[in-house]
């Protein structure tokens, strides 16, 4: 099995030559790394997402979702829906 940083180096090549590209290939494969550390510690993304469903849970009913990005949180709740099927 192949290690962490040897799929970072088959996914972000470096290029002989290219210093500028060279860096941001380096930079891209620190990122990666970190992803990947991030998910396979013990703060996986179903142990941080947990308690927000379960506040769902406890607070809103099931037509409500939590929308997350890198810098907001939205709280949406569904009040009307329609799925339109072309005939």
């Amino acid at each position: 099995m192949k290690s962490i940083e040897e799929i970072a180096k088959e996914l972000f090549p470096m290029e002989v030559g290219n210093v500028m590209g060279n860096s941001y290939q380096s930079e891209k494969r620190r990122a990666f790394i970190q992803g990947y550390e991030f998910f396979t510690q013990n703060n996986s993304f179903e142990n941080v997402v947990q308690p927000v469903i379960d506040y769902l849970i406890k607070n809103h009913d099931p037509h409500t979702i939590i929308h997350v990005d890198s810098r907001t949180a939205q709280i949406y709740q569904g009040q009307k829906s329609h799925v339109y099927n072309e005939k």
